[in-house]
């Protein structure tokens, strides 16, 4: 991979997603919430479609998907017309099934974690001879993904502190790389909820860990362990991990909607926790933190932030 990669990709996704803008003034959010089908997760995916083969789109794509990748793929599919087959875990947020749906791809609501929505992927793979994609561990996911890296410099150009949200790795992997290839003086700081911290158990050890279990409010950040592709990627170019509650998920939250409000999904809002709340950061210079997504069921935003606002 090449920064020339991200550039290019950028020029071909151009047509399909926004230029999200960044706000604040003491620090700085990146908006992908505002991005099409309101997450990063755009990014890859028209991308990963856009490369595949003719005989490839024909067939169609199956994936596995908590929400925002399998909305952003929906919607890529429906404007390249590439066949889009889902499989969503039982308890995926009905805001983000309804999401797919509202780009025609077929769901299939399966299993209550990552390996069993993995192993009907498969299974339909193999039955329907459709092309399996990862949300995160694939070439071209990481690459579309880095184009956000390039707006944030575009846009902020002084940059000295990045930090966004590390899942399976795809969304960190890919602007990590391209923020670090056009300045390595850039600060790379990594968040996962405390409940599913399996790279930041993985730099403890120097070694990539799986959990047995994952749990956070956080739903799109609970991938039990990075991919294969994205962890040398996330070795080489993030310079610190660091863990938030699910506590501090909600007051960011929180913090978000009372001073820009904003209404954001919890794993959105997990890179505003860790500014908010772990001053051990010690961060030096202009930080922008990534808000990732704005997918969320407002029942359970309600539970989560308003009520403490009485």
């Amino acid at each position: 991979m090449k920064l020339a990669d991200i550039e290019k990709a950028r020029e071909q996704i151009e047509p399909y997603i926004i230029k999200t803008p960044i706000v604040g003034s003491d620090f700085f959010l990146k908006c992908e919430q505002q991005q099409v089908t309101n997450s990063f997760k755009a990014r890859g995916a028209f991308y990963t479609l856009l490369h595949l083969s003719k005989e490839e789109k024909k067939r169609g794509v199956v994936t596995r998907s908590a929400g925002n990748f399998a909305k952003a793929l929906a919607c890529a599919g429906q404007k390249l017309n590439i066949p889009v087959t889902i499989v969503m875990p039982l308890h995926a947020p009905k805001v983000k099934v309804e999401g797919v749906k509202s780009y025609g791809a077929k769901i299939i609501l399966h299993g209550t974690n990552h390996a069993m929505s993995q192993a009907k992927v498969d299974e339909i793979a193999a039955g329907e001879n459709l092309v399996p994609l990862s949300p995160y561990d694939h070439e071209s996911v990481i690459i579309g993904n880095g184009t956000l890296g390039l707006e944030i410099k575009e846009q902020l150009p002084s940059v000295r502190n990045y930090i966004a949200p590390i899942s399976g790795g795809g969304l960190m992997s890919g602007s990590a790389f391209t923020l670090k290839s056009l300045d390595p003086k850039v600060r790379v700081i990594g968040v996962e909820p405390s409940g599913a911290g399996d790279y930041f158990l993985s730099c403890q050890q120097g070694k990539k860990v799986k959990l047995e279990s994952t749990h956070s409010i956080a739903d799109g950040l609970l991938a039990p362990t990075v991919g294969n592709l994205n962890w040398p990627l996330l070795q080489k170019y993030v310079d610190t991990s660091i863990l938030v509650t699910d506590e501090e998920i909600i007051e960011a939250m929180r913090y978000l909607y009372t001073k820009f409000q904003m209404i954001v999904e919890p794993s959105g809002a997990a890179s505003v926790a860790a500014l908010l709340f772990h001053p051990e950061l010690n961060l030096q210079g202009e930080t922008v933190a990534v808000i990732s997504g704005g997918n969320v069921d407002l029942d359970k935003f309600h539970d989560w932030v308003q009520e403490r606002l009485i």
